[in-house]
């Protein structure tokens, strides 16, 4: 019995992957599979049989990257906002509450959540550096809208031993608005707004984005060739030795659960993938994946990954088997894209939906991805108990959407899923936080993100951009972003381990 076994860190999962942008595939929609012989097929002939699969599933002429269309929506009230983004400094900030400031934070407070914001209500904003004081007189606001106003305030306002400026910001439509304050020539951080969510319009996604290019769900008849897994028994598979063009199917059967996690290592690297795949009524798993690495690859289907995560802090298999891929590995872009059995965006369409409405709404990419991370650090809240007692629940992205509750971790593959399910790369990041020597934190305690906004990859951080994050009070009525963008403070306390920048979280 060959076992193989995983070992996760507490809050983070412990694998080597990197990656870059090579090529996109694209579905045929409904598409049906040629049925495979049954018998023990020839090497070559199983390699045609697979080659006839993927050339029936996967038009292998489709290579464009899906793209959304920025303010594809009724954005004429909103104008572009990369101006916005070019002239930022790394060192001042802006918040949003919709909390009035002048009010006693409390357990039994309630204020509207900062998605919930509709229009005409108010938004309280500050800027604020943790170098200088920024004086309410000497601060000019902009806002990239005529249908929003963002009113300067005379009141002076101190966070710690700083002195911050004060603004009411009320836009009179639904919209996604970036707005931005300047303190005598130097211009912060852009803060984007969402206000009136549920009234946001949205073009449906187009065809190559409402299925996911990376995993293929499929249909037809297979071999009855079958190999048993050991565990429990619960198994059985079809082991298919080789990838046509950087796909694999995998086939198999299980009776139990609701979907199977299929594991791809790398015998030269030994980085690894996981896909987590849907177990249909009569028992079947039928898909095929995208294989990340070149070479020479083990394999492995695991029945309960997150249960064994949670009981063990690892998992275990003995239904491993080698296979070979001749295609390229993908870079650092198409990784960036791939689903994953804790970022399990091709599971649910709810991502999608979510992410299209405000992605669509976002006047540019940096917009977008400002408002996804937002959306997340506002709907999350944190579990301090969990994170005090190292007793970390490993969820995947769907559950993560459901509970609302979570580390990291589950801040990080709820946006990763929310961003990758419409076309922008985000990938994971690694590393310690803290200040940096050597009392420094351990260096596998926080996860956060960067996604490519079509020129560069950019920083953020939904965990320590929430209010929620450290709070046993739950205050999902602010956010600041001084963990959005290539900031001093992620500089400051944020170090990611190399070998951990674009894992299978």
């Amino acid at each position: 019995m060959n076992w193989l076994r995983i070992a996760v860190g507490v809050g983070s999962l412990v694998v080597f992957f990197h990656g870059s942008f090579e090529r996109w595939l694209n579905p045929a929609p409904n598409a049906q599979v040629q049925a495979l012989s049954s018998g023990a097929p020839s090497h070559d002939h199983l390699l045609h049989e697979v080659n006839v699969l993927v050339q029936n599933a996967v038009p292998t002429t489709a290579k464009m990257a899906p793209q959304v269309t920025f303010g594809s929506a009724d954005l004429g009230f909103v104008s572009k906002d990369q101006s916005f983004w070019r002239r930022e400094n790394e060192d001042f900030y802006l918040s949003a509450q919709t909390l009035n400031p002048t009010f006693k934070l409390e357990p039994s407070l309630k204020s509207t959540p900062l998605m919930d914001v509709r229009p005409t209500e108010k938004l309280y904003l500050f800027a604020y550096s943790p170098q200088m004081d920024i004086a309410g007189s000497d601060v000019h606001w902009f806002v990239n809208s005529s249908d929003a106003v963002v009113t300067g305030q005379a009141q002076k306002w101190f966070g710690g031993n700083r002195q911050e400026a004060a603004a009411i910001f009320i836009a009179r439509r639904p919209g996604i608005y970036t707005v931005q304050a300047e303190d005598r020539g130097v211009y912060s951080v852009p803060m984007v707004l969402t206000v009136g969510l549920d009234d946001l319009k949205y073009v449906p996604a187009p065809r190559q984005l409402k299925a996911s290019p990376w995993v293929i769900l499929f249909h037809g008849k297979l071999p009855t060739i079958k190999g048993q897994l050991g565990w429990r028994a619960h198994v059985q598979y079809f082991p298919y030795p080789v990838a046509s063009d950087g796909y694999l199917p995998i086939v198999g059967d299980m009776k139990k659960g609701k979907s199977v996690v299929v594991a791809i290592i790398s015998k030269r690297t030994h980085r690894e993938w996981t896909y987590e795949l849907p177990i249909a009524q009569n028992g079947d798993f039928r898909a095929l994946v995208r294989v990340p690495f070149r070479g020479r690859l083990d394999v492995a289907i695991i029945p309960h990954f997150l249960r064994s995560l949670n009981k063990t802090s690892g998992y275990e298999t003995d239904a491993v088997y080698t296979v070979d891929n001749s295609a390229p590995s993908l870079q650092w872009r198409a990784k960036a894209l791939l689903p994953s059995a804790i970022s399990d965006y091709n599971l649910s369409p709810v991502f999608q939906r979510e992410a299209l409405l405000l992605a669509e709404n976002a006047p540019t990419e940096d917009a977008a991805i400002a408002a996804i991370s937002n959306y997340v650090s506002d709907v999350m809240k944190y579990d301090v108990p969990a994170s005090l007692s190292g007793k970390i629940i490993w969820q995947d992205a769907v559950n993560v959407w459901k509970t609302r509750f979570g580390v990291c971790q589950d801040y990080s593959s709820l946006a990763s899923s929310m961003l990758r399910s419409v076309g922008i790369p985000t990938q994971t990041i690694i590393g310690g936080v803290g200040p940096r020597g050597p009392f420094a934190h351990n260096p596998d305690d926080h996860e956060w993100l960067e996604a490519w906004d079509g020129t560069k990859w950019i920083l953020f951080d939904p965990t320590f951009d929430s209010p929620g994050f450290g709070n046993t009070i739950r205050v999902p009525f602010y956010v600041d972003n001084e963990y959005f963008t290539n900031t001093d403070a992620f500089i400051h306390d944020h170090w990611p381990d190399r070998a951990k920048i674009g894992t299978d979280q």
